[in-house]
């Protein structure tokens, strides 16, 4: 049995002042995407006005709007699963292809602070704490 033949889905979108925010689930100031009911018969609507009721009561909301999404297309993405070689060789790549950018921003931070000071940097270690007082009276 097919169970994707659903299309017709709702969010809700928290208008906070002049800001508008997703309502992710229980969270009223989502900014990825919003929690999708569905909404395709009369009892789904139903949920959806008591969903939407109990954020304005319950969390604090001053204002909703009901977003309505419809599927239109779908698209088949053929994937081959890979082997374990495959994931492996995937993996090191990523690691090295990560370790080569951590190594370019570091020499570019030490480019730079090389410029901003005009010297070489110094390798003793910086002495921590306050500078004495030269001048003190007993």
């Amino acid at each position: 049995m097919d169970h994707t033949k659903k299309t017709t889905f709702a969010g809700f979108v928290n208008i906070d002042k002049s800001n508008k925010y997703w309502m992710e689930g229980h969270f009223e100031h989502g900014e990825d995407a919003p929690t999708l009911f569905r909404f395709n018969t009369k009892e789904e609507r139903d949920t959806v006005q008591e969903v939407a009721q109990s954020y304005l009561d319950n969390w604090g909301c001053d204002a909703l709007e009901l977003v309505i999404f419809e599927a239109k297309a779908r698209h088949v993405v053929t994937l081959k699963k890979r082997t374990e070689s495959e994931i492996t060789l995937a993996r090191q790549k990523s690691k090295s292809d990560a370790e080569a950018k951590r190594e370019r921003a570091v020499a570019e931070v030490a480019v730079v602070s090389q410029v901003e000071t005009g010297t070489q940097p110094d390798t003793a270690p910086k002495k921590r704490g306050r500078k004495p007082k030269t001048s003190a009276t007993i």
